[in-house]
Parts: C-alpha cells; sequence; structure tokens
C-alpha cells in the first residue's frame, strides 16, 4: 500500500504470509483506507510542525524588511541584523560578502575556502540569482574539506553588477538508512533458465551510512530569502531613480559653473590686467616725480595684481580639472619625465641638485599630459622647498603599505617621489592639499599660490588611484602615487 502524501511517495506499507495467500477484497479495500488515514495523519502532523517554523520564519522576515525600509543603507543593516538572518534560516552559519569584505557569524568556511566558493557560485546561480543546495559537496567538491560545517548552502546574489551576496550554511548531519535488504544486490533469475524474475531469499535489514548532506532548506525559507532580495533590488531600483535626479541637478550645477569659468577667465581678468598695467605706467613715465611713498603703493599694487591673477588661473586650472576626460594610455615613463623636465627646464643632474628616476618603474594607465602636471608638481616642490646644500630628487616604485586596506586588491601599481628638503610636520600633511593653502610666507620659498598639490592630487583621483605623503620635519618628504595598471575603461 502506497502511502502518498502531497503528490508525492511517502513510504510503503508491505505485508507477507508465509503461504499462498489470496487477500479478500474487502480485506484490501479496509488496508487501503487504513493507508489513506494514515497518510492523512502523516500530514497533519507535518503540517503542524512546519507552521510553527513557518510563523517563526515570517516574523523574523517581517523585522529584516521593516529595518530595510526605515534606512537606505541595507548594506549596514544585513551586517546589523546577521544573527536575525541566522535564526531565519535555521542555519548554524552567515556571511554577507560586500565591497570585497566578508562579514560572517556563527560557524563558517575560512575566507580563503570563501574567496574560492565566490569564483565558482555565480556560474550555478538560478535565473532568480539563487542557489540551494543541502547536498553542496556533490555539487562542488572542494566543499568535502568543510563538509561539517557547510554540506548545505543557501546562497542569494544582491546584485549583478557588484559582486555582493548573502550565504547561509547548514552543517553535516550523518544518517543511517535502514533498507530491508540490499538496495544493490541483483534480483534472482528462475532455475529453468527463463526470464521471469523469484523473490529474494532473504530481506534481512542492510544499513547505509549517508554523510556529506544537510538538513534540506525549507521552502518558506527559500521564500524569506528571496523576499529579502527582491526588496533589496527594490530599493537599489529607487536609488537610481533619485541619482539619476541628483545627476541632472548636477548637470545645471556643472553649467553654472561654466558659466562662472567663462566670467573669471574673461570678465575678472580683463580690469585686473588693466589695474596691472597702469600701475605699471604709472610707475615707469611718473617715477621721477613720485615720492617713494607712491612708488612703494604702486608696487604693492602690481604685485597684488599679480599675485591675484595667479590665483586666478589657479582656480581656473582646478575647475577644469575637475571636468577634463581623462585619455588612457600605457605611460611610457622615460618620454614622460623626459617632458617633465623639459617643462622645469632642468637635467638629471645640476650643480646643486641630483634627480634619481629608476628605470624599472612598473606599469600603468592613465593620462599623459595631467600626469606630466603631477610629477612635474612633486618634483618642483621637492626642489623649492629644499634648503639642502644638494637637493636629491627619487623616484622608484612603492609597496602599498598595510595601514592603506582600502588600496589592496585593486590593481594598482604605486610610485614614491622622495627629497631631501625642509619636511612638513604631521599636523600639516592634510592641510597641503587644501587649495590656497601654504605653509609659509608669500615670498618665501619662490612664493606660489598654494594650488599644485590641490590639482596633483584632483587628477590622481580621476585616475581612481591615490596620492598620500609621508614626512619627517626637517629631513624632507616622500610623496606617494598610485595608479591603475589597466585603463579606466576596462
Amino acid at each position: 500500500m502506497a502511502l502518498v502524501a502531497n503528490q508525492r511517495l511517502w513510504g510503503l506499507i508491505s505485508c507477507q504470509h508465509e503461504t499462498p495467500y489470496h487477500v479478500p477484497y474487502m480485506v484490501r479495500t479496509a488496508c487501503e483506507f487504513i493507508g489513506q488515514t494514515l497518510t492523512l495523519e502523516l500530514v497533519a502532523r507535518e503540517e503542524q510542525r512546519s507552521l510553527g517554523l513557518k510563523l517563526q520564519t515570517q516574523q523574523l522576515y517581517r523585522q529584516v524588511i521593516d529595518a530595510l525600509n526605515e534606512d537606505d543603507e541595507y548594506l549596514q543593516i544585513l551586517r546589523r541584523m546577521q544573527s536575525t538572518l541566522l535564526e531565519m534560516g535555521q542555519a548554524t552559519g552567515v556571511a554577507v560578502y560586500a565591497e570585497e569584505t566578508w562579514h560572517t557569524l556563527g560557524s563558517v568556511p575560512s575566507e580563503k575556502q570563501l574567496r574560492a566558493l565566490l569564483e565558482w557560485l555565480p556560474e550555478h546561480l538560478n535565473n532568480q540569482g539563487i542557489f540551494v543546495s543541502h547536498t553542496f559537496p556533490q555539487c562542488y567538491p572542494l566543499a568535502q574539506d568543510f563538509s561539517h560545517l557547510a554540506s548545505g548552502l543557501l546562497a542569494v546574489s544582491i546584485t549583478q553588477t557588484r559582486p555582493q551576496y548573502l550565504l547561509w550554511f547548514r552543517p553535516e548531519v550523518p544518517q543511517t538508512v535502514h533498507w530491508a535488504g540490499d538496495p544493490g544486490f541483483s534480483a534472482p533469475i528462475a532455475p529453468d533458465s527463463t526470464d521471469r524474475l523469484t523473490p529474494r531469499a532473504s530481506f534481512s535489514a542492510w544499513q547505509e551510512e549517508v554523510k556529506q548532506q544537510a538538513n534540506p532548506w525549507e521552502p518558506w525559507v527559500v521564500d524569506a530569502m528571496l523576499g529579502i532580495r527582491n526588496h533589496v533590488v527594490s530599493l537599489l531600483l529607487r536609488q537610481a531613480d533619485e541619482l539619476a535626479a541628483f545627476n541632472l541637478e548636477l548637470q545645471r550645477s556643472n553649467a553654472q559653473l561654466d558659466a562662472f569659468t567663462y566670467i573669471a577667465s574673461h570678465d575678472l581678468r580683463e580690469p585686473l590686467r588693466g589695474i596691472h598695467n597702469y600701475a605699471t605706467f604709472l610707475l615707469e613715465d611718473y617715477h621721477a616725480i613720485l615720492e617713494p611713498e607712491g612708488i612703494d603703493r604702486l608696487q604693492t599694487l602690481v604685485r597684488l595684481s599679480t599675485r591675484m591673477e595667479a590665483l586666478i588661473n589657479g582656480l581656473l586650472r582646478f575647475s577644469r580639472i575637475g571636468r577634463q576626460e581623462v585619455h588612457w594610455e600605457t605611460v611610457d615613463w622615460s618620454d614622460l619625465f623626459r617632458s617633465v623636465l623639459d617643462l622645469l627646464q632642468l637635467d638629471v643632474q645640476g650643480p646643486d641638485y641630483e634627480l634619481r628616476i629608476a628605470p624599472d618603474l612598473a606599469p600603468a594607465h592613465g593620462d599623459r599630459s595631467l600626469l606630466v602636471e603631477v610629477f612635474m608638481n612633486l618634483i618642483s616642490n621637492g626642489l623649492k622647498y629644499n634648503q639642502s646644500p644638494h637637493k636629491v630628487i627619487e623616484v622608484g616604485n612603492a609597496v602599498i603599505p598595510e595601514s592603506r586596506p582600502d588600496l589592496q586588491n585593486k590593481n594598482l601599481s604605486c610610485f614614491y617621489v622622495r627629497d631631501n628638503g625642509i619636511g612638513i610636520r604631521e599636523r600639516h600633511r592634510e592641510t597641503v592639499f587644501r587649495i590656497f593653502k601654504r605653509l609659509h610666507g608669500l615670498d618665501k620659498y619662490g612664493g606660489g599660490t598654494g594650488v599644485g598639490l590641490t590639482i596633483a592630487q584632483k587628477i590622481i583621483e580621476q585616475h581612481r588611484g591615490d596620492l598620500w605623503l609621508e614626512s619627517t620635519y626637517g629631513k624632507g618628504s616622500t610623496f606617494y602615487v598610485c595608479l591603475p595598471q589597466r585603463s579606466g575603461c576596462e
């Protein structure tokens, strides 16, 4: 008698008799009724057990959804609610992967094993962005090394553009299955060599050890995880709409900034140049009849107008850099530094200075003209802010320090520009990158507008790299420049 629950074969009732025996119709009908009654009882008990688990999962699911509705920072919420996610999945381990970082709770594989799993997973997601298995080591052989932690895996892809995942793990649950005879035993053939099968001679119990299997994932658990994914996707779509509106407003602001740039480059510089020219004419034409005090004031006017024009030019350059498109190409270091030295009107070695440029600089990609401006600024500063009798500027390959984990795994090539100049106090290391900020008097160390390092940092940020410094006051400074190894378009 088949015990069929929810259109699936749950089990069988098998009866034997020592001698041939014809079971009457009424007895067969009664046995069938007993089987059906037993099936209904099995279904009722299973549904009663499942109902409690479903309600618990729904309550936890509602908590996560409510938290997501209150705050747009969904990644922080998912990390903060890992214990809730763990309980909701009835799992022993949960992991959230986002921004190239793992956040785990409970019993999970090592980070090295998780990263290997992350490479395998994308090709095995279904069209809903989910992977479910309670026999995971059979799908992913490397999981045999951690089957005691993760014989069951439920993985949900949050976004396709950037790898972001939610993973739940269930441990191995070894089972002993009892069979009425070895299921691999071949049925005997009749002695008369016909194809007629005969009953087995023995139905002795046979045991099988089942390993590397976890408790199956309940359908309502899978539905809850899929619901979280769909809710996050709807949040991202809403944020994308808001971002599009913000970008439109930003375009309007950029148009206004372009208008300001035009005014600054034409309407402001023209009268300023007139002031400078007339002050110069007065000094040249009326120098003989002017009193010393008048001459001094005119010279101050010429100096201030010159500085004002330099500040305006620096501001214009800074505003253009932010909107200038990067033309990516493989950096030819020898050609780049040849241009830098030509623009600075320097040789590799002079009477009181020496430039040491490593011949084996690492490959990098960037905009040649913009990078020339960066290294020209760093080298000229190393010579300008330097009181050593023999000034030395070194350019070479650098290793990303452990103190900068944000730059790890970003395929960057890093370089240093080191000088033996006056150095920078620690409290001023961020200040030097602020626009128009000078640490010294206007006329000290050859003057300047204080915009060079600001522009250099802006250029490197456009290249998706980084620029920072380390310095020992009185001994010199080292500027670090990190650039992409590949084009930003790849």
